[in-house]
């Protein structure tokens, strides 16, 4: 890592839009799902639509050296939380 925690990794179109606008500069989102029993990040899987029907959506923040995971269910959770 360069350090930059701005980047959101995960979601094509305007789905990825809605949620850049969300987030503060310093949160990373990486949306995670099950495949063949074992987890597998989305943006790995399926092109833009690997995300729907995500297991896990994690939240990721950094702040002094110190790196914080959040879990969600859905995207709508974690978009939820975020007001």
């Amino acid at each position: 890592m360069n350090g930059e925690w701005d980047r959101i990794r995960i979601l094509d179109g305007k789905d990825m839009a809605r949620l850049r606008t969300a987030m503060a500069a310093r949160e990373e989102i990486e949306i995670r799902k099950t495949l063949n029993g074992r987890m597998e990040s989305a943006r790995t899987l399926e092109g833009g639509r690997a995300w729907k029907g995500a297991m896990l959506v994690q939240l990721r923040t950094r702040e002094r050296n110190v790196e914080t995971v959040q879990n969600f269910p859905t995207v709508e959770a974690l978009m939820e939380r975020r007001g």
